[in-house]
């Protein structure tokens, strides 16, 4: 994970520091990166995306009044990412307008409460994921079993890859999701791009 997040300009030693405080985790593409860095389905990711559960306060129904501890708890969150990143180099920049809609045609969408978004001079992007709900199921809401591959920093060491399938080291990859949608119909095509392969979950067993 350390050569990931340099090519992000970031130091694995702080950046722990800053997801153990926040409860983080790093998952998606840049997670997949470094889970398959020493096969021959290494890639470079375009991103990098880290996911928060910033709403572990809040109340199970309706939205948290302002001045509730989740709505604290979050905005701390915020400005922590918002002051690490800037140190790094990153600027606050706005979504482009397809993420809006890519996400509230998604499943994902519904466990969101905000994304922050950044980006470095040299065209490195990341993007704040704060959730509704813990991380356990936010990973279960992902569509396809690569991207279902995630990053945990720890106290000692670089921390912890974990992957939803150990097919994923074999270029394999398969639906978590009964039915498939356009976007995830893209992001097979975006998948098989990298030299990973779809195939039936029970071809990978």
């Amino acid at each position: 994970m350390q050569s990931i997040l340099s090519s992000f300009h970031l130091d694995i030693h702080s950046f722990s520091e800053l997801l153990k405080a926040t409860h983080g985790v790093v998952a998606g593409s840049a997670a997949l990166a470094a889970y398959v860095a020493e096969t021959p389905y290494t890639f470079t990711p375009n991103d990098l995306d880290i996911w928060v559960h910033s709403d572990f306060f809040a109340p199970q129904s309706g939205l948290a009044h302002p001045d509730d501890p989740a709505v604290a708890v979050r905005h701390a969150y915020q400005y922590l990412f918002d002051y690490f990143l800037k140190q790094h180099g990153y600027r606050s920049v706005d979504r482009p307008v397809q993420s809006d809609v890519e996400y509230t045609s998604n499943p994902v969408f519904a466990i969101l409460r905000c994304i922050q978004r950044f980006q470095h001079p040299s065209g490195r992007i990341i993007q704040v994921m704060h959730c509704k709900v813990p991380i356990v199921d936010v990973l279960e809401s992902f569509d396809l079993s690569v991207a279902k591959t995630w990053w945990e920093p720890s106290f000692h060491g670089e921390g912890f890859l974990y992957t939803a399938d150990e097919a994923t080291k074999a270029g394999l990859m398969y639906s978590l999701r009964e039915s498939s949608t356009e976007r995830e119909k893209d992001r097979i095509q975006k998948y098989e791009a990298r030299g990973f392969r779809f195939a039936p979950k029970e071809a990978t067993l």
